[in-house]
């Protein structure tokens, strides 16, 4: 029987061949019938983690590869720069700075364009070839927090953001704003309220002081606890009760 070992497949089980593995970093296969012996290398694969968690330099990163993904489809070119306002870790690390890394950017599409197919396919697209291409976790960028956004409140929560004019990020084909301080606390607030203590309990304790401070310096003096508390933008939300709310936040009020 002719032994090329261009033809042999490793795999295969074919009586003619026999497998050797001794070798650390080869396996020799004996060919039936003849004293030809061939030495085939073969290669560790490492299989590595997507990256869970993201600093800055990350986001940037993937953002940046996002943009030029974006331009790729004729419908956000069209409408290019589409403007997203995000919430939470993000604007945690990337502004705030009181956080190195979390785990995702948590986005709001604009008002107009929530359930709007021709803008959101290409975009989540654009977002997983970036994940495959930068090794991020499959969720780095994602639209769940539109979930519990009303309609009305998107539109609110866009214009404040509009006002409040705090750029993350600026590409040709996608922006960044943050959104509303006001809101984040509010979420961060019900979070503590609801009394959650998984490993998250830490980082929005530590989110809401920061945005605290941050609004407590950027008005100069000190802020109502009473309308911290009962901020409401969906409306329908339960608001944390006076006894509860904010104790470990007072000091910064």
């Amino acid at each position: 029987m002719p032994c090329n070992p261009r033809d042999i497949n490793p795999k295969s089980q074919d009586k003619y061949l026999t497998y050797y593995y001794s070798h650390p970093r080869a396996f020799q296969i004996y060919c039936s019938g003849t004293d030809r012996r061939y030495l085939f290398p073969y290669f560790e694969t490492k299989v590595t983690e997507p990256k869970k968690y993201l600093n800055s330099e990350d986001f940037e990163k993937g953002l940046k590869a996002l943009d030029t993904e974006l331009r790729n489809d004729p419908i956000t070119v069209a409408f290019a720069p589409i403007t997203v306002i995000t919430v939470g870790g993000f604007l945690a690390v990337t502004y705030l700075k009181n956080r190195t890394a979390t785990g995702d950017l948590d986005y709001l599409l604009p008002p107009q364009w929530p359930d709007d197919k021709d803008i959101k396919t290409p975009l989540r697209q654009a977002i997983r070839k970036v994940t495959m291409g930068l090794d991020f976790n499959e969720e780095w960028a994602n639209d769940d927090v539109s979930l519990f956004v009303t309609s009305q409140a998107r539109e609110t929560l866009f214009q404040q953001a509009k006002e409040q004019n705090i750029v993350l990020f600026t590409g040709k084909h996608i922006r960044v704003l943050a959104a509303p301080i006001e809101w984040a606390i509010e979420r961060k607030v019900r979070r503590l309220y609801t009394g959650e203590r998984d490993r998250k309990a830490g980082f929005d304790m530590s989110d809401c002081l920061t945005m605290l401070k941050y609004l407590r310096d950027r008005n100069d003096g000190p802020l109502d606890e009473e309308h911290i508390r009962t901020q409401n933008v969906n409306g329908f939300d339960v608001v944390p009760d006076k006894k509860n709310n904010g104790q470990h936040c007072r000091s910064v009020l």
